[in-house]
Protein backbone atom coordinates (compact mmCIF):
# COMPACT_ATOMS: atom_id res chain seq x y z
CA UNK A 1 0.00 0.00 0.00
CA UNK A 2 1.45 3.36 -0.89
CA UNK A 3 1.02 6.44 1.25
CA UNK A 4 0.51 9.79 -0.47
CA UNK A 5 2.38 12.59 1.27
CA UNK A 6 0.04 15.47 2.15
CA UNK A 7 1.25 18.86 0.89
CA UNK A 8 0.06 20.31 4.21
CA UNK A 9 2.34 17.90 6.11
CA UNK A 10 5.27 17.18 3.76
CA UNK A 11 7.87 16.49 6.44
CA UNK A 12 8.56 13.61 8.80
CA UNK A 13 7.20 14.31 12.29
CA UNK A 14 8.08 12.92 15.71
CA UNK A 15 5.26 11.98 18.09
CA UNK A 16 5.51 14.23 21.15
CA UNK A 17 2.91 12.09 22.91
CA UNK A 18 1.19 8.78 22.11
CA UNK A 19 -1.19 9.04 19.13
CA UNK A 20 -4.34 6.92 19.00
CA UNK A 21 -4.92 5.35 15.60
CA UNK A 22 -6.71 2.40 14.01
CA UNK A 23 -5.73 -0.49 11.75
CA UNK A 24 -7.91 -2.78 9.70
CA UNK A 25 -6.56 -6.32 9.85
CA UNK A 26 -7.60 -9.63 8.35
CA UNK A 27 -8.57 -12.23 10.94
CA UNK A 28 -7.92 -15.93 10.40
CA UNK A 29 -10.36 -17.56 12.81
CA UNK A 30 -8.95 -21.06 12.21
CA UNK A 31 -5.59 -19.97 13.61
CA UNK A 32 -6.72 -16.96 15.68
CA UNK A 33 -4.17 -14.81 13.83
CA UNK A 34 -4.22 -11.27 12.48
CA UNK A 35 -2.63 -10.10 9.21
CA UNK A 36 -2.15 -6.83 7.35
CA UNK A 37 -4.10 -6.45 4.12
CA UNK A 38 -1.45 -5.82 1.51
CA UNK A 39 1.66 -7.64 2.76
CA UNK A 40 -0.05 -10.25 4.94
CA UNK A 41 2.30 -9.30 7.77
CA UNK A 42 1.36 -11.24 10.91
CA UNK A 43 0.46 -9.18 14.01
CA UNK A 44 -0.12 -10.13 17.64
CA UNK A 45 -2.44 -8.04 19.78
CA UNK A 46 -0.93 -5.80 22.47
CA UNK A 47 2.52 -5.83 20.85
CA UNK A 48 4.97 -3.18 19.63
CA UNK A 49 6.11 -3.31 15.99
CA UNK A 50 8.79 -1.35 14.19
CA UNK A 51 9.43 -0.80 10.51
CA UNK A 52 11.74 1.11 8.24
CA UNK A 53 10.01 4.38 7.35
CA UNK A 54 11.28 5.37 3.95
CA UNK A 55 11.65 8.92 2.74
CA UNK A 56 9.03 10.11 0.23
CA UNK A 57 9.85 9.37 -3.38
CA UNK A 58 9.94 13.00 -4.49
CA UNK A 59 11.27 11.99 -7.93
CA UNK A 60 8.16 9.86 -8.59
CA UNK A 61 6.41 12.57 -10.61
CA UNK A 62 9.41 14.14 -12.31
CA UNK A 63 9.00 12.16 -15.54
CA UNK A 64 5.24 11.68 -15.39
CA UNK A 65 2.65 13.52 -17.43
CA UNK A 66 0.55 14.21 -14.34
CA UNK A 67 3.00 15.96 -12.03
CA UNK A 68 0.24 17.00 -9.65
CA UNK A 69 0.34 13.71 -7.77
CA UNK A 70 1.99 13.94 -4.35
CA UNK A 71 5.19 12.10 -3.46
CA UNK A 72 4.61 8.57 -2.15
CA UNK A 73 5.98 6.37 0.63
CA UNK A 74 5.91 2.61 0.08
CA UNK A 75 7.46 1.35 3.33
CA UNK A 76 6.19 2.01 6.84
CA UNK A 77 3.28 0.98 9.06
CA UNK A 78 -0.03 2.32 7.80
CA UNK A 79 -2.92 3.25 10.08
CA UNK A 80 -5.98 5.52 10.17
CA UNK A 81 -6.33 8.60 12.36
CA UNK A 82 -10.09 8.23 12.89
CA UNK A 83 -12.41 5.32 13.48
CA UNK A 84 -14.66 6.56 10.67
CA UNK A 85 -11.83 6.53 8.12
CA UNK A 86 -10.95 2.96 9.14
CA UNK A 87 -14.60 1.90 8.85
CA UNK A 88 -14.84 3.39 5.36
CA UNK A 89 -11.96 1.19 4.28
CA UNK A 90 -13.80 -1.98 5.28
CA UNK A 91 -16.69 -1.66 2.81
CA UNK A 92 -19.05 -4.46 1.87
CA UNK A 93 -16.89 -6.85 -0.19
CA UNK A 94 -16.66 -10.50 0.86
CA UNK A 95 -12.99 -10.24 1.86
CA UNK A 96 -13.83 -7.47 4.29
CA UNK A 97 -16.20 -9.74 6.22
CA UNK A 98 -13.10 -11.35 7.77
CA UNK A 99 -11.60 -8.01 8.74
CA UNK A 100 -11.44 -6.45 12.20
CA UNK A 101 -10.76 -2.97 13.51
CA UNK A 102 -7.93 -2.71 15.98
CA UNK A 103 -7.26 0.28 18.22
CA UNK A 104 -3.56 1.09 18.10
CA UNK A 105 -1.04 3.64 19.35
CA UNK A 106 1.83 5.37 17.63
CA UNK A 107 4.15 5.66 20.65
CA UNK A 108 5.87 8.80 21.86
CA UNK A 109 9.11 9.33 19.92
CA UNK A 110 7.95 7.42 16.84
CA UNK A 111 8.41 9.07 13.48
CA UNK A 112 5.47 9.43 11.12
CA UNK A 113 3.83 11.23 8.21
CA UNK A 114 0.17 12.28 8.21
CA UNK A 115 -2.28 12.69 5.33
CA UNK A 116 -5.20 14.89 6.36
CA UNK A 117 -7.25 14.12 3.24
CA UNK A 118 -7.24 10.35 3.71
CA UNK A 119 -6.86 10.62 7.49
CA UNK A 120 -3.95 8.17 7.45
CA UNK A 121 -0.58 7.81 9.12
CA UNK A 122 2.50 5.95 8.05
CA UNK A 123 4.93 5.43 10.93
CA UNK A 124 8.05 3.58 12.01
CA UNK A 125 6.46 2.20 15.21
CA UNK A 126 3.01 1.11 16.31
CA UNK A 127 1.50 -0.71 19.26
CA UNK A 128 -1.23 -3.06 18.06
CA UNK A 129 -3.91 -2.87 20.73
CA UNK A 130 -7.21 -4.68 21.10
CA UNK A 131 -9.91 -5.58 18.59
CA UNK A 132 -12.80 -3.15 18.67
CA UNK A 133 -16.41 -4.33 18.48
CA UNK A 134 -18.64 -2.13 16.39
CA UNK A 135 -21.71 -2.17 14.15
CA UNK A 136 -21.24 -1.63 10.41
Amino acid sequence: MCFHVDIKYPNRQRAEKPITCYKVLLYNNLRSEYYSFYNLYKYKLNSLYTSFLEEPDREFNRNRIDRLLPPIINRGIHSYSTLDSAKKFIGEDAIFKVSVLVKCTIPEGAEYYYNSGYKEYVSDKIIIGDVMHYKK
